[in-house]
């Protein structure tokens, strides 16, 4: 593993009593964190008096990096507490959106607000939008979609020129049972496959006139429907008993040369079998009358 081998050129610097400088140390270090070492990570950390070195904004950051990536959101907002403190290197945007980020994993939304709002009212720094679109990932993964919005339009504000992970974040949160708020993003934020399709998996069968709707508006943003669009459209008709939208759905599909699967298959085929056994039904009951 990568942090295994920087453990081992340390080792071999201990050898042959090489300190290095502190631009070794930030790359062993950064290289533990992208391999989920963060305790390896934080033992270079600690060791850097040891070898009389002074941690810079770049040793920070991997460090920040590190917790991050290994789950340990209370560590990272730890350490970087204690840099706000009056460090001589002091905190970048980059150490804040590691620490947003930590708290992402975690789906700590209340930290991750904190953090943010911290990171607008410091001076000389300006969340970007690598700092939102953590904000908002968070409260995604918490469920607050209210505060995912709230998060949002305040990037709006502030003139911040959101992105696709944006916009896959906040459909994602609104998806749940508030599909409404997620088609009125479409109007502001990048629309992207991953928010459509999430929007047309949500869509249940009382709004299959909805998902209808939205597969119109994919074709409007000149965003060409794939097979995952139509699956969730056919889904959406099924639950309705709307056979024949289903159909025509699936020949829609099969006419843009895309190549369904069997659950798309199995979706048109259920709508047709619920509809020929409500006819059947309701043929049965007139006839016993």
């Amino acid at each position: 593993a990568e942090w295994e081998r920087a453990i081992t050129l340390l080792v071999q610097l201990r050898a042959t009593r090489q300190a290095g400088d502190i631009i070794t140390f930030s790359t062993l270090i950064s290289a533990c964190g992208k391999s989920g070492a963060w305790a390896e990570a934080w033992h270079l950390f600690c060791t850097l008096p040891t070898w009389r070195l002074e941690p810079n904004i770049i040793t920070f950051n991997s460090m920040m990096d590190a917790f991050g990536k290994g789950g340990e959101w209370k560590r990272a907002l730890s350490l970087l507490e204690e840099r706000l403190e009056g460090k001589s290197y002091g905190v970048d945007v980059i150490g804040f959106n590691a620490a947003i980020s930590a708290c992402e994993e975690a789906a700590k939304w209340e930290e991750a607000l904190e953090l943010l709002k911290n990171l607008q009212e410091a001076d000389a720094l300006q969340a970007d939008v690598i700092s939102f679109n953590a904000a908002i990932s968070s409260c995604e993964k918490s469920g607050r979609w209210q505060e995912a919005l709230g998060v949002f339009w305040e990037a709006q504000l502030e003139g911040v020129q959101t992105n696709e992970v944006t916009s896959n974040a906040l459909v994602n949160a609104c998806k749940a049972g508030h599909w409404l708020q997620g088609l009125e993003l479409l109007e502001a934020a990048v629309v992207t496959y991953v928010a459509c399709n999430g929007l047309l998996s949500a869509c249940g069968g009382s709004l299959w006139w909805m998902a209808s709707s939205l597969l119109s508006e994919m074709r409007w943003q000149e965003l060409e429907a794939n097979i995952v669009s139509y699956r969730a459209c056919i889904t959406c008709t099924e639950k309705a008993g709307l056979w024949i939208s289903a159909l025509k759905l699936l020949m829609a599909a099969e006419e843009t040369k895309l190549e369904s699967n069997s659950v798309v298959y199995n979706a048109a085929v259920s709508a047709c079998t619920k509809a020929c056994l409500g006819n059947v039904a309701r043929e049965k009951k007139c006839t016993e009358l």
